[in-house]
């Protein structure tokens, strides 16, 4: 028996899914062994085989919950079910002790600390945070958008038939065809809504071009923007982004020349592909 602290690696195809599962769990199921924080690696540490974007889980309570990382599993009520024959490593922190991971943590503040190597989060705000980050910025604005398009007097006819219902649903005779404009895609607006439908999409273009310029990262809004596209035009079985960037009525060249929309991009890509990998995996 006696206390210890230790750091947790398991196989990086399991690591997200370990972190659900903690933060999903009831706290009073890890009898002796606490999770206390998530640990994101920045650079690779070869002495310790800690590759770039592991997920680390940072653990105290008693030994006995500590030798293996089955006994942590054992340790806790048995509601974390991973496959038993996985790579994984628990370090104890007399193992690592000339990491900077634990000045880190004495000086972390409002449960976040980070340098070089290591992120360290603390359990209840990482859930926070993910939370935070399950919500697309992107989406929420888009569907607002949306209901304004919804909501404006548009017209849609792929037949005759249907020509002339919408004639007759706007007060026009079916030969009015110099009173209404083609907007494409079998959709028309009336003439004398031309300028309001100009004025809406302005805004709504400038609205989007503001909460891009506003985040100043990528990390956000232009994030969740390149995540939404990607996903709806199937990037992540076509490795193409032209279509997605024809959708944002971005060039390439905008992007690569803008260090926000570059990073935002990257991060983008990068969370599709992870999502895509790991759906992979349970598949298998």
């Amino acid at each position: 028996m006696g206390y210890q602290e230790s750091v947790i690696k398991v196989k990086k195809t399991y690591q997200n899914e370990l972190i659900e599962q903690i933060i999903n769990s009831d706290r009073e199921q890890y009898i002796f062994c606490d999770p206390y924080f998530i640990v994101e690696v920045k650079k690779d540490i070869n002495r310790y085989n800690f590759e770039k974007d592991d997920k680390l889980i940072y653990v105290c309570g008693e030994r006995d919950g500590q030798r293996s990382f089955e006994d942590f599993i054992d340790n806790s009520d048995n509601q974390i079910k991973l496959d038993p024959n996985i790579e994984n490593k628990i370090y104890p922190i007399e193992d690592i002790q000339d990491l900077s991971l634990f000045n880190i943590i004495s000086e972390m503040d409002n449960g976040c600390g980070e340098d070089e190597y290591f992120k360290v989060t603390g359990i209840d705000k990482y859930i926070e945070n993910q939370k935070e980050k399950s919500i697309n910025k992107y989406d929420e604005v888009k569907n607002r958008h949306q209901k304004r398009v919804n909501d404006f007097p548009l017209g849609f006819a792929f037949s005759n038939e249907q020509f002339k219902d919408m004639m007759e649903k706007w007060g026009l005779e079916e030969n009015d065809t110099d009173k209404i404009l083609s907007i494409g895609g079998g959709g028309f607006i009336r003439k004398t809504d031309l300028e309001e439908y100009n004025k809406m999409w302005d805004e709504i273009r400038k609205d989007n071009k503001e909460l891009i310029e506003s985040d100043k990262t990528g990390d956000g809004y232009i994030k969740d923007m390149f995540v939404s596209e990607l996903e709806n035009h199937e990037y992540c079985i076509t490795y193409d982004i032209e279509d997605t960037l024809d959708a944002l009525e971005l060039s390439y060249e905008q992007v690569m020349s803008s260090p926000n929309l570059k990073h935002g991009l990257e991060l983008a890509k990068k969370e599709i592909i992870e999502k895509e990998n790991e759906q992979d995996y349970d598949i298998e």
